[in-house]
């Protein structure tokens, strides 16, 4: 477990904020498929500008918290993709990144703001999909798994656009299959994802820095999991935004949280006895969330402790601090590091 993040918070109501209207324009993540969205000039809602005197209506990408141009996909729903490999493609364009430590590790890339041509490889489903995605009702492309492994997914408030029953959607690679986000969005309707983090700033329903509720500056972040690589991060203040450079992809995100969950063995195959792991994403537990806040801005991140909670599967998880104040997210993409029991995550330059 994480040590000393072990602070129940049973009884502490979620925050779940309502979705917001949104536009996208689409955009093609750069060379080294870093996932670190640049915010685009707001622009006055679809069908003419603003009127005198008024100021431009800005669209809020629910899943960033970044204003984007233009109004004609209000309502935009996400698109959820199972990855496999050591090399998945396509995350420099996602919202939202869940990793799954399980072995190898797999990733849920989240997309809504921006769209990726070429994702993968897909991979097959888990438990974890269903739990982690119904609050947000996207459109979830993955390639097979168990029968009761997909039942859950069915079960749950997805759309499922897997390659079974779609195989229109996919291409083949050398790595396995992939996907076009903005393709898999055209094969079924559904709304925008509610926002899922409380942001830094003045906004309606924005919370404070947290830099006055127990945080500390770091620039290091190590995280050793059981049979895991350890995955280190550093705070690239030029970029103002976490890159991970060792034990996974070379990624760039905004928020990086290592979030405490339980694991349960689950069935490949029980006529050949083959079992894997899948994290548990419902319930309650401790957390470490490294950001930025203004008052480290270009010089270092910030890390504070938290305590996470998610009463059931169409709740929006809730991410408090010592005094069950929500923790204030920095607007962009978020990296949600779903940490098994022994899991071990250091932050320099103060407490762990």
């Amino acid at each position: 477990m994480l040590p000393g993040w072990a602070t129940s918070i049973r009884g502490a109501a979620p925050v779940v904020a309502a979705a917001v209207a949104l536009a996208v324009a689409g955009c093609e993540s750069s060379p080294a498929d870093l996932m670190l969205h640049a915010a685009s000039t707001a622009t006055p809602a679809a069908g003419g500008s603003a009127s005198p005197g008024t100021a431009p209506r800005t669209w809020i990408a629910p899943l960033t918290g970044l204003p984007v141009s233009g109004g004609r996909a209000a309502g935009r729903p996400a698109v959820a993709v199972s990855l496999s490999g050591g090399q998945p493609q396509g995350l420099g364009s996602a919202d939202v990144v869940y990793e799954e430590l399980a072995s190898p590790p797999r990733y849920v890339a989240v997309f809504q703001s921006h769209d990726a041509a070429s994702v993968g490889p897909v991979g097959q489903t888990r438990p974890m999909d269903g739990q982690a995605l119904s609050v947000l009702h996207p459109l979830t492309a993955y390639d097979g798994g168990t029968p009761s492994f997909i039942r859950v997914l069915d079960e749950s408030a997805v759309v499922d656009v897997g390659y079974a029953g779609h195989p229109s959607l996919y291409h083949p690679a050398a790595q396995g299959p992939m996907v076009s986000t903005g393709q898999v969005q055209q094969a079924a309707r559904d709304t925008a994802p509610p926002q899922l983090f409380t942001y830094q700033g003045s906004g309606v329903g924005d919370a404070p820095s947290f830099a006055s509720t127990g945080a500390w500056r770091t620039s290091v972040l190590r995280i050793t999991a059981p049979g895991q690589a350890t995955q280190v991060w550093r705070f690239d203040p030029r970029a103002h935004a976490w890159q991970q450079v060792a034990g996974g992809p070379p990624v760039r995100v905004a928020n990086v949280v290592v979030q405490d969950v339980a694991y349960k063995t689950v069935f490949l195959s029980r006529k050949y006895g083959l079992t894997t792991t899948s994290a548990r994403v419902v319930g309650s537990g401790s957390a470490l969330i490294l950001s930025e806040t203004p008052a480290t801005a270009g010089s270092s991140g910030t890390a504070v402790r938290a305590t996470w909670s998610k009463p059931g599967v169409r709740d929006v998880t809730a991410y408090l601090d010592a005094r069950n104040t929500p923790i204030g997210f920095q607007r962009g993409t978020t990296w949600v590091i779903l940490a098994p029991p022994g899991t071990q995550a250091t932050a320099n330059g103060g407490r762990s």
